[in-house]
């Protein structure tokens, strides 16, 4: 697992440790980004912000779609993108077409900014709640079970599903965090700890996309009446 909101939520580094001299007798392991992605108030968050921005995002998508032949027309290499250099040359160049579509490109990207800008705030504004209250309820896990010490996965070579406390963080957060609210005050601004846990969130959410399409394109086979049953796989982190 790669390191995991690195500053505000370092596995095994949340202000919990065992008392000075105490011997270690209980260890545990976290994904944190899983216990904050699970929680029931941040899904009914963002469920709740897709359908409020369910028009905003229809715009988003006509203006994808207005970039796409302005990309085209910028992109010399052809790789479906268009990178700093090109947009400079683009922008430089003598071509009329050429250059009027670096304008054009522009001022859609920023339409794009402002439109996307409240759906942000609103899901960033969300999660940051659910972030204060994070050590909060990881902390009263570690003292009801009487943990020593807790580390991320990739810390063991072994450790039992017992010492996975993940699940019971989450819980922790459902019952202390049952809800959150995603209309934020006037000029809130994200702290950069919630901005780079918005940012892991987001690349967890599109290894469980990629996961779930895969698993669906899978052929279905069907294993002969005296095989062993096949093991359930298991969805991997996406880290």
């Amino acid at each position: 697992m790669k390191t995991i909101l690195k500053t505000v939520l370092i596995a095994g580094g949340l202000g919990i440790s065992a008392n000075a001299g105490a011997q270690v007798t209980n260890i545990a392991t976290i994904d944190t980004l899983e216990a904050i992605a699970n929680a029931k108030a941040l899904v009914q968050a963002n469920n709740a912000i897709t359908t409020q921005f369910a028009s905003t995002t229809t715009q988003l998508e006509q203006k994808r779609q207005q970039l796409e032949p302005l990309i085209a027309r910028m992109d010399t290499n052809k790789d479906g993108n268009v990178d700093s250099r090109e947009f400079t040359a683009a922008r430089n160049s003598k071509v009329a077409a050429v250059k009027q579509a670096s304008t054009q490109a522009e001022t859609i990207q920023r339409e794009m900014q402002t439109l996307s800008q409240p759906e942000a705030i609103a899901r960033l504004y969300a999660l940051e709640q659910l972030l204060t209250r994070f050590n909060t309820a990881q902390q009263k896990v570690v003292t009801d079970r009487r943990i020593g010490a807790v580390l991320a996965p990739t810390a063991f070579i072994y450790a039992p599903p017992t010492a996975d406390i993940t699940a019971a963080v989450t819980a922790e957060l459902d019952r202390t965090v049952p809800t959150v609210t995603t209309a934020a005050p006037a000029n809130w601004r994200p702290r950069q700890q919630t901005v780079q846990a918005m940012e892991q969130l987001i690349q967890l959410g599109q290894a469980r996309a990629a996961y779930a399409q895969a698993a669906a394109q899978q052929p279905a086979t069907a294993a002969p009446a005296t095989a062993t049953p096949a093991p359930t796989a298991t969805q991997p982190a996406g880290r």
